[in-house]
């Protein structure tokens, strides 16, 4: 489809706002209310700039091929508090239309910020309490030796139940989810209420890192539901390659979206090479479910909040599944033996 490319000024002394694909003519008015002043998304943006409001609008125009969803300008890829954007091209979709369609309410956000932490607190519980010991009822086949060295014990007097270091596919799955709590809470508490939408959010170092530890958690989490190291060594490649594409100067959503769903499926397969069909289809429904309301907000704004209270019942599963591997069994052994 053929259409202009525009430079845009405002005002008679034509002061560039800049150089790239924009909106056409309509998605341009739109930018302004009845009397010539700007709205106040686009004011937020553009407050750097020595604009004439109630100008006219000139465009000089050159021909050129431009999609109807490569049309983002640079006046909203520049923000005061936003990150430094000056190179960023943005691919498949309208950035600004992307985020706007997830805009929410501070109250919204700071419940998408307090709605990640059950996952994190969950598997803190889990190990701290000692529930990997017991997880999969193996206490009456374990043989307690007459003769058991201590030395491996944990003896604190505040954690009774946690009598050893929990097996490595248990530290490695609590570890993917506690470490990506702390930069989505801080996004969703903080940036994402200052920032003004569009390409300041998306692009901001915060939600960059946010979604790179799903990746990480990801990869994690392949080892708890696997209980193979080659295959936590390949889907961490997988996952490694993936997460360094969200610093991309070139932002692709559906792209990176793609990646982060193939992530999820690869932790959640090794479940039926074990023969755990129905914790995989359990988890297969909670992964559904969440990406449902990711994709398609049926709520407005409190969809991100269901969100992360439905993705937060997979932690619980997964650590589960942990403790009944068996690269888990010897250290769960010990455990019981020191209980004893």
């Amino acid at each position: 489809m053929r259409r202009n490319r525009s430079k845009v000024k405002f005002g008679e002394q034509g002061n560039d706002v800049g150089e790239g694909q924009y909106q056409h003519e309509r998605a341009l008015s739109d930018m302004f209310d009845d009397d010539c002043s700007l709205t106040n998304d686009i004011d937020s943006v553009l407050g750097d700039f020595d604009i004439d409001r109630c100008a006219r609008i000139d465009y000089d125009s050159e021909d050129e091929d431009v999609t109807d969803d490569r049309v983002l300008s640079d006046a909203f890829m520049k923000s005061e508090k936003g990150c430094e954007t000056k190179n960023l091209e943005v691919d498949d979709h309208d950035v600004h239309r992307y985020m706007n369609k997830r805009e929410m309410s501070p109250l919204q956000e700071r419940c998408n910020a307090l709605t990640i932490l059950p996952g994190a607190l969950y598997c803190i519980y889990f190990v701290l309490n000692g529930n990997w010991i017991t997880a999969n009822g193996v206490v009456d086949s374990i043989v307690i030796a007459d003769h058991f060295d201590q030395g491996s014990c944990l003896n604190i007097s505040f954690l009774p139940n946690l009598s050893a270091i929990p097996p490595a596919p248990i530290l490695l799955n609590m570890f993917g989810v506690l470490v990506h709590c702390p930069f989505s809470f801080l996004y969703h508490w903080k940036y994402a209420i200052e920032l003004p939408a569009g390409a300041p959010r998306i692009c901001h170092w915060s939600r960059r890192m946010d979604h790179f530890f799903i990746h990480v958690s990801s990869a994690l989490t392949a080892l708890s539901t696997s209980g193979s190291w080659t295959y936590f060594l390949l889907c961490t490649i997988f996952n490694i390659v993936s997460a360094v594409r969200h610093f991309d100067e070139k932002i692709v959503p559906r792209r990176n979206q793609i990646r982060l769903t193939i992530a999820l499926a690869l932790f959640a397969l090794p479940l039926l090479t074990r023969g755990e069909i129905e914790l995989f289809l359990q988890i297969s429904i909670i992964l559904a479910l969440s990406g449902w309301l990711f994709v398609t907000y049926p709520v407005g704004g409190w969809s991100h909040s269901l969100f992360h209270i439905v993705v937060a019942f997979v932690p619980v599963m997964t650590m589960k599944s942990a403790s009944g591997l068996g690269i888990s069994q010897p250290q769960i052994e010990i455990a019981l033996q020191c209980l004893n």
